[in-house]
């Protein structure tokens, strides 16, 4: 089977706190830190899913670690916030590094002003895109 590029079932587990178990292909793979932040299993083998699954009901108190840290990932990589972040950084490091075409404000002036723009944007595009889309599914 094709790996999944990005499982958002996967980082919504991680959102919960529950426990994650994925293909050690793909990109989960990448994502996922074997006995960090989740589980891997050897990819379309039964019994490596299987002793993955037995291994977290039997060690709840580990799971319940690892499942910490995934939401701890989460919480750094992947909420809306931690998008905005590192896309403004990404804008500003590249705006700032090129020969300084940014030239007014300090640094961090820059980058709230940055932050404002993103916030904006990705407000307007919820209210536009996903907001109508959501309710027509819902119907």
């Amino acid at each position: 089977r094709k790996p999944e590029p990005f499982g958002r079932v996967v980082i919504e587990a991680m959102a919960n706190a529950l426990p994650v178990i994925v293909a050690d292909h793909g990109g989960m793979s990448e994502i996922i830190e074997d006995n960090v932040t989740g589980y891997k299993f050897i990819p379309n083998c039964e019994d490596s899913l299987s002793s993955r699954i037995e291994y977290v009901l039997k060690n709840q108190n580990l799971a319940k670690v690892v499942s910490d840290a995934a939401l701890a990932k989460y919480e750094e990589c992947f909420t809306e916030t931690a998008y905005q972040k590192n896309i403004s950084d990404t804008i500003f490091d590249n705006a700032w590094g090129a020969g300084n075409l940014i030239k007014f404000g300090s640094e961090s002036q820059v980058k709230t002003l940055v932050l404002i723009i993103f916030g904006l944007a990705t407000n307007f595009l919820v209210k536009i895109i996903y907001l109508p889309h959501r309710a027509s599914l819902s119907q």
